[in-house]
């Protein structure tokens, strides 16, 4: 379970579908100390997920061209279903 319970809709869907992931990546940039919250390594990919919206998610991502932003709880739940349409409804 992720400290944060947006992160764990997102977290369970991606596990119940197989999709390996891992938290809290840090930027590619070797001169960054920020992090993403997944990154799914198979398909070079990252997921931030915000429980709503701030300006921190521009500073996150910028320089980075595969990010999916996935912001408040609602569209957490949508994108669970999406990558595992067995998720419950919550």
């Amino acid at each position: 379970m992720m400290h944060d319970p947006v992160e764990d809709i997102v977290a369970r869907s991606l596990e119940r579908a197989g999709i390996r992931f891992r938290h809290e990546e840090p930027h590619p940039h070797p001169d960054s100390n920020k992090r993403l919250d997944f990154y799914l390594p198979e398909l070079d990919l990252f997921i931030e997920v915000k429980a709503f919206s701030s300006d921190r998610t521009a500073y996150q991502i910028r320089g980075l061209d595969n990010v999916i932003v996935v912001q408040g709880k609602d569209a957490a739940r949508a994108f669970a279903r999406w990558i595992d349409p067995g998720e419950p409804e919550l």
